[in-house]
C-alpha cells in the first residue's frame, strides 16, 4: 500500500505546535504534502516568530474552521520595556529607546497599566500585519516604505496576569528589563499592539519579545503535536492517532444524538423535526447533531426552531 493510500482518508482536527520562525501557512503546506491532503487549512494565523497552538483542519473539518476562528485565545508573552519598534516585536527598527536603568516602572505602575488595558480596548494593528488596506496587506505597504492608516478596532481583553519579572532580556536588547505576562483575549487581538500600547502608557516604550499561544477555545498547547511527532506517526502508518474526530473537535458544544431515521434523512438536507429533538432540553445557539458518535450536521437553535448550517457526509460517503 502506498503512503498516499494510507493517508487519503484522514479527516478531522489536529492540534499542532507551530515552531517559531515558520509561518502558519508553512505548517499547513508541510502537513498537506505529508498527508497528501487536498483539503487542509488552519483556524487562525500565528505570527511567524511566535510559537504555540495552531489548529489544523483536514478533509471535512475544513468546513468547521470558521467556528474555531472566533474562539477566545490565551497567550504567554514577554513584554520588553524601554524599546519600541516599528514592527511591535524584536525584529523591527527601533523608534523609541529609554535608558535600561530607567525602563522599569515598578510593580504598582505595571499592574495599573495591565488593569487599564483589561476589558474593551481600542487597538491599531501593527504596521506589519495581515490587515488589508486598499487591497494590500499592511506588511506589504510597510515593506514598500508606504505609511498607511490601519483601521482601529475594538477588542476584548478578558484578563492579563503578571507572571514573572523583571529580568534582563537576552539577545538583541540585552540588558533591558522584560516581564512575562499571560493574556486571555478575544480573537483578533494583536499582542504586539498590546505590548506597544503598554509601553506607551508606562512612558518607557515597549515591544513584544517571545509569544506562545497557549489556548484556542477548549484546546491547549499541552495536547498538541510537534511536526516531528506527526512526521514519525505518518511514517509508521499511525497518522490517524493525532486526528480528533469532528464530534470530539466540537468539545464544549451541546450535542444531540439523532435517531436512525433522522440521521438518514439528514443526508438529503432534511432537518430533524421537533419530535426527534426535544427542544425544551436544547439550549439556543450552535448545536452538533450526531449519530452513533459521528458528527452529521452543525445546526442553530433559535426561538424554538432548528436551522441546519452545515451537513456533513457520513462515513464512507466522502
Amino acid at each position: 500500500m502506498t503512503k498516499r493510500a494510507v493517508t487519503r482518508h484522514l479527516d478531522g482536527v489536529v492540534p499542532v505546535v507551530k515552531p517559531p520562525g515558520m509561518t502558519s501557512f508553512g505548517v499547513v503546506r508541510y502537513l498537506g504534502r505529508l498527508w497528501h491532503a487536498k483539503q487542509i487549512g488552519h483556524t487562525g494565523t500565528l505570527d511567524p516568530q511566535a510559537a504555540g497552538l495552531l489548529l489544523v483542519c483536514v478533509g471535512q473539518a475544513t468546513r468547521l474552521a470558521e467556528y474555531f476562528q472566533n474562539d477566545r485565545k490565551a497567550y504567554v508573552t514577554e513584554l520588553v520595556l524601554g524599546v519600541s519598534t516599528d514592527t511591535g516585536d524584536g525584529s523591527g527598527r527601533v523608534v523609541l529607546q529609554t535608558d535600561p536603568e530607567k525602563a522599569w516602572p515598578g510593580v504598582a505602575a505595571l499592574q495599573a497599566a495591565l488593569e487599564h488595558f483589561t476589558g474593551r480596548v481600542e487597538q491599531v494593528p501593527p504596521a506589519y500585519s495581515a490587515v488589508r488596506v486598499s487591497g494590500r496587506h499592511g506588511y506589504e505597504w510597510a515593506r514598500a516604505g508606504v505609511h498607511v492608516e490601519l483601521p482601529r478596532r475594538m477588542v476584548e481583553i478578558y484578563r492579563i496576569n503578571y507572571l514573572h519579572g523583571p529580568m534582563a532580556v537576552q539577545g538583541r536588547f540585552s540588558g533591558w528589563p522584560g516581564v512575562v505576562l499571560r493574556v486571555e483575549c478575544q480573537a483578533g487581538t494583536y499582542i504586539r499592539s498590546l505590548c506597544t500600547d503598554l509601553g506607551a502608557y508606562l512612558g518607557t516604550g515597549g515591544h513584544m519579545g517571545f509569544l506562545l499561544r497557549e489556548r484556542v477555545g477548549a484546546f491547549s498547547v499541552g495536547e498538541a503535536w510537534t511536526l516531528e511527532e506527526l512526521r514519525d506517526l505518518t511514517a509508521a502508518g499511525q497518522a490517524a492517532t493525532a486526528f480528533l474526530p469532528l464530534a470530539n473537535a466540537l468539545r464544549g458544544w451541546p450535542q444531540v444524538e439523532l435517531p436512525q431515521e433522522a440521521a438518514r434523512r439528514l443526508q438529503y438536507g432534511v432537518c430533524p423535526s421537533p419530535d426527534e429533538i426535544p427542544l425544551a432540553n436544547v439550549p439556543e445557539g450552535l448545536l452538533a447533531l450526531t449519530h452513533q458518535g459521528e458528527l452529521r450536521a452543525v445546526a442553530r437553535h433559535e426561538k424554538g426552531q432548528i436551522r441546519l448550517e452545515k451537513v456533513m457526509a457520513a462515513s464512507g460517503q466522502e
